[in-house]
């Protein structure tokens, strides 16, 4: 008897142990669920500005017009690996200062895809970290409501980025914030795209509390977030939509779970690191500002 009750306690561990195992990634969504903290409520730009809501009805709407790419050199001086990092010159004087400070939370609507918006993750859409970033800062500024962007959208988007990549710098892998600044004045002509070196936290909060979503390249194994493939992308790119006391709200293109993704300040300005040729945890720090006014 008691045999019988031993191997029938065998049985349901080991029928449990396979259940865990078959579930793992709900199991895991829900406990990522639970520590991920509450957010503030989303706001757009055209609120954050006090300008008239544009919605997201082709009429009326002026998008940008995509212009034809002028190609560049792709060597823009950058190190190679190894090969210690000069401090990249910015015109640190022209950021916007806020008077009045900011508020104690904040999170912008950005409109959110992942860069798999199919989840097909080859390539380009494994290495299209940047074009998602750009897109979706591109989108929050087009008037785009904040959520989920349709995949077919998406997708065809993000393949026109690449093209122009391709066109204006010969290849489309590995876009450092240099690169990236290039790809949004000619693609999108923003006459404005700031590169700031060696960030503060409160200068980040600055820009999002104007209305302006940072883009970070990162060190990805470094953010260790639980949704990436692990360890992670050597290499990363996402985009800083709001912030609260303890951390930075993003959307991270890296997983589908990526919108309102909370880092840790500590975590994300730790991974903070442009691509310099392959050794990216000694890469810049440094961050991206896109400004819609023209």
């Amino acid at each position: 008897m008691k045999m019988r009750t031993k191997i029938i306690l065998l049985i349901c561990l080991v029928a449990l142990g396979a259940l865990l195992i078959s579930k793992r990634v709900q199991i895991m969504e829900v406990v990522q669920g639970w520590q991920q903290p509450a957010l503030p409520a989303a706001v757009s730009y055209e609120e954050i500005v006090g300008r008239e809501e544009v919605g997201r009805e082709e009429v009326g709407r002026e998008d940008k017009i995509i212009k034809e790419p002028k190609p560049v050199d792709i060597n823009l001086n950058l190190p190679e690996a190894g090969e210690e990092q000069e401090e990249l010159k910015t015109d640190d004087t022209e950021l916007e200062e806020l008077s009045d400070g900011w508020p104690a939370q904040m999170n912008l609507a950005v409109p959110f895809t992942p860069q798999a918006p199919f989840s097909n993750w080859d390539l380009p859409f494994q290495e299209a970290c940047e074009e998602a970033s750009v897109y979706m800062v591109h989108e929050y500024y087009q008037g785009t409501p904040g959520g989920r962007i349709g995949a077919e959208a998406a997708e065809q988007a993000l393949l026109k980025i690449v093209e122009y990549e391709n066109a204006l710098f010969g290849d489309y892998l590995d876009t450092s914030a240099a690169q990236t600044a290039i790809l949004v004045e000619q693609m999108y002509g923003y006459g404005r795209v700031d590169l700031l070196a060696n960030p503060t936290v409160e200068q980040i909060k600055e820009q999002i509390a104007a209305g302006r979503p940072v883009i970070v390249p990162a060190a990805g194994q470094q953010l260790h977030n639980p949704y990436f493939t692990q360890p992670g992308p050597l290499y990363h790119m996402l985009v800083i939509r709001g912030y609260t006391e303890k951390g930075f709200i993003t959307n991270d293109p890296g997983t589908r779970h990526g919108e309102g993704y909370f880092y840790p300040f500590e975590t994300l300005m730790s991974a903070l690191h442009d691509w310099n040729g392959g050794d990216v945890d000694n890469g810049q720090k440094i961050i991206l500002i896109i400004y819609p006014e023209n």
